[in-house]
């Protein structure tokens, strides 16, 4: 997966695949005007973690789930011609004793090589995502509100992340936060 980045028609197929704890996510997006236009996504509960606080390891269950939901992953990202790609884990295959026997697997059943993000990668993703996209729910006017409001409150703004087996504070300093970013 991956060779030429453009399509037959030079558009940049962009897929990002994130392989969480309890989710497995897909977002195929091409580029359109000033931002992306979604041309396919997939979401499934997949349980990835089920026990790994017990056992510390990923369950054979667990194992099945995912593959078959990245599976459906795989088939959508060739079936869209996706070039650029992103395919993360994260906490399930930061903690599992046998996460690397996982990702192995993975590789062997779907062709898919997950990138594993550490916890402070994964905040950032998700701050950055929340401070150039806003919350779903909000209207253009809404986001630019949210951005002023984090740009007041610039030198100690968090974002909560739910869905890992613990909750993450991420701390976003205006440090590395350029004044053309806001």
């Amino acid at each position: 997966m991956g060779e030429d980045p453009t399509t037959a028609n030079g558009t940049a197929i962009y897929a990002a695949l994130d392989l969480g704890t309890n989710n497995c996510r897909l977002l195929i997006a091409s580029p359109s005007g000033d931002g992306f236009r979604v041309v396919d996504s997939f979401s499934r509960i997949i349980r990835l973690g089920e026990g790994i606080s017990t056992t510390g390891l990923i369950g054979e269950a667990a194992i099945e789930r995912a593959i078959a939901a990245l599976s459906i992953c795989r088939d959508k990202i060739e079936s869209r011609k996706a070039k650029r790609l992103r395919l993360i884990a994260t906490e399930a295959c930061r903690a599992a004793g046998n996460a690397d026997g996982f990702r192995a697997r993975v590789a062997a059943q779907t062709g898919i090589r997950l990138e594993v993000i550490d916890r402070l990668a994964s905040a950032g993703i998700a701050a950055e995502a929340m401070c150039f996209t806003g919350f779903p729910t909000e209207t253009f006017d809404d986001a630019l509100e949210t951005l002023r409001f984090l740009d007041e409150r610039r030198d100690r703004v968090a974002a909560f992340l739910v869905g890992e087996p613990i909750f993450t504070l991420s701390t976003v300093s205006r440090t590395n936060f350029g004044d053309s970013s806001v």
